[in-house]
């Protein structure tokens, strides 16, 4: 199968979320210009121009649980829990609704393993990324036991 181009995976995250290609919803990469200024920054989700999957369940009055899936900071409002993935700042602004965000702490949840860890040893590093895969499967199987849901989308990268 062929991804969508270009191949870069923040492009195929939104294309995924969206149906749409990037002339549609406003993702190209990584780093993209103003047009305007020409100064680059890096898209999230605020410059997401279509509607995700989850979203379109949402209206439709379905719960979802949408938890780590790439540009989806800042998280949207949902019909039920978003918790973003890949380049969210923190925890504290990665979930929606905000009221969750004890229980994921509780969970030890984290958004991302950190990566400067490797410079400190390959051992820590790679219990970091232990760490953080352990905290997603226990959110994962909380979720499951005590939220109600229609769409679960669990995006793991470790």
């Amino acid at each position: 199968m062929d991804s969508m181009w270009p191949w870069v995976s923040s492009v195929a995250w939104s294309t995924m979320m969206t149906g749409v290609n990037p002339a549609k919803h406003n993702i190209f990469g990584f780093i993209d210009r103003d047009p305007a200024t020409y100064k680059q920054f890096i898209p999230t989700a605020r410059n997401m121009k279509a509607t995700t999957l989850w979203e379109v369940l949402s209206q439709a009055g379905k719960k979802v649980i949408v938890v780590n899936v790439p540009v989806t900071y800042p998280p949207r409002q949902v019909n039920g829990i978003l918790v973003s993935g890949f380049l969210s700042p923190s925890l504290d602004k990665a979930v929606t609704p905000a009221s969750y965000l004890p229980t994921l702490k509780s969970l030890g949840y984290i958004v991302d393993a950190d990566p400067w860890k490797a410079r400190e040893s390959k051992e820590l590093a790679l219990q970091e990324v232990n760490a953080a895969l352990e905290a997603r499967v226990r959110t994962l199987f909380h979720l499951v036991e005590n939220e109600a849901w229609d769409y679960l989308h669990l995006h793991v990268m470790e």
